[in-house]
């Protein structure tokens, strides 16, 4: 059975870290990109099933890059989690484009997994562009 992948997206390199080792310990495989440049490099190559994402971002935000992807061909069967301390600032625009998951950079390792699995429960991105 094929391993799901999940490309983390992060400039802070110890949240980089962090993420990813509770992602490779709970079985997935983990790309790493460290802003939205580094991410769309990646995705030329690869389409993981889910992208976590962080919103705070120095080079471009995640939001803005989030509206970017939208129009890749192979997003359209990734889903999106939001990677944020701030989720209820951006609660209204995440809803507005789709994005229904958001884990908390401050919650414990279990509620992480937690919400990586919802995540990947959740309808892609291709789906929520059909259905607006």
């Amino acid at each position: 059975m094929p391993q799901e992948v999940v490309l983390v997206v992060d400039d802070n390199p110890d949240q980089m870290a962090i993420a990813s080792a509770l992602l490779e310990h709970a079985g997935f495989v983990v790309l790493q990109a460290s802003g939205a440049a580094a991410a769309d490099a990646l995705l030329d190559q690869h389409c993981p099933q889910l992208i976590l994402l962080d919103l705070n971002m120095p080079e471009k935000s995640g939001l803005d890059w989030l509206r970017e992807l939208a129009g890749r061909e192979c997003a359209a069967d990734m889903r999106i989690a939001a990677y944020t301390s701030f989720g209820d600032v951006y609660d209204g625009q995440l809803r507005a484009m789709g994005v229904r998951a958001v884990i908390d950079k401050g919650g414990t390792p279990r509620q992480f997994i937690e919400g990586i699995r919802e995540a990947l429960q959740s309808p892609p991105i291709g789906a929520r562009a059909q259905s607006s």
